[in-house]
């Protein structure tokens, strides 16, 4: 929903242009940039810069030379699975997320008006789903519908702003669900971005190097704050 009225919001500008197509080809210029994306209802969208917030796909950033840089050294979770619960008639709904320690990880009780959401986010090279599962049950003493088995890799990109393209979101990096620093770093790298483009939409090379490493330096404080809290008995 929050989605739905914020695009309403920018349409509503007569600024903004929505099509809701999916992006078959990326075509690169001269220079190794992004000229102009082949969608799949026959339009070609052509343009001077491209924000590439495709999630874990990277479909824009891929295609000028991002490398990733992983986090498994420092962060040792990488799965999850998601098991809610219907709220209960008459239930008190608390007004927190409750994150708690488990063996392989942790777990997080996120109350919402109709659910519960659950889920176990653990290290998958540790122990199995069907051990997690078998964990859960014992932890929630019920047998526990699992709805989504999730694979993630802790890490960044090395540069998230690469000739025309800037990644955001999950195309620039993941860490972990703990804390929730996508929503952080994500509005972080907006807030940059938007005071360095210029009004006819350039960027110049120094201050693109500059965001790469504001942004750098932001992911690398995010991984201690969360790598803090598995060292730190008392958080």
């Amino acid at each position: 929903k929050t989605g739905e009225f914020l695009w309403k919001k920018c349409l509503a500008t007569g600024r903004v242009k929505r099509i809701e197509a999916t992006i078959e080809n990326v075509n690169l210029n001269d220079l190794g940039g992004v000229k102009s994306l082949d969608l799949s209802n026959g339009e070609k969208i052509n343009g001077d810069f491209f924000v590439d917030c495709t999630g874990w796909a990277k479909v824009l950033i891929d295609k000028v030379g991002a490398k990733f840089k992983s986090y498994r050294d420092n962060l040792l979770v990488n799965k999850a699975i998601v098991f809610p619960r219907p709220t209960k008639e008459n239930e008190v709904i608390k007004n927190h997320t409750v994150a708690t320690a488990r063996k392989y990880g942790w777990t997080f009780d996120l109350p919402l008006q109709n659910k519960v959401g659950r889920g176990y986010v653990f290290n998958g090279d540790m122990i199995s789903v069907d051990d997690a599962v078998k964990e859960m049950n014992d932890c929630y003493n019920e047998e526990i519908d699992v709805k989504k088995v999730i694979y993630f890799k802790s890490g960044r990109l090395d540069k998230m702003w690469i000739k025309n393209v800037l990644a955001t979101g999950l195309s620039a990096s993941f860490l972990e669900p703990l804390e929730a620093t996508s929503i952080g770093t994500t509005i972080q790298q907006a807030f940059i971005a938007m005071h360095k483009i210029r009004g006819d939409g350039s960027i110049s090379p120094p201050d693109r190097k500059l965001i790469n490493d504001i942004t750098d330096g932001i992911m690398h404080n995010t991984r201690d704050l969360v790598a803090l809290h598995y060292i730190n008995d008392n958080i």
